[in-house]
């Protein structure tokens, strides 16, 4: 995507993606104030057990 649009990936999707829907928090890296409100995230390891993250 980036060598096609001759943008940062995340500048891409900002301009084309997140802008155009108005999805104004889209991040690859969270702050601790959007971390909060957030989901849970559970994980599968090798052993089947599923734990939380």
């Amino acid at each position: 995507m980036e060598q096609v649009s001759r943008q940062p990936l995340g500048d891409y999707l900002a301009s084309n993606l997140w802008k155009p829907i108005e999805m104004q928090d889209a991040t690859f890296h969270l702050s601790e104030s959007q971390r909060a409100p957030g989901a849970s995230i559970s994980t599968r390891p090798a052993d089947g057990k599923t734990t939380r993250d």
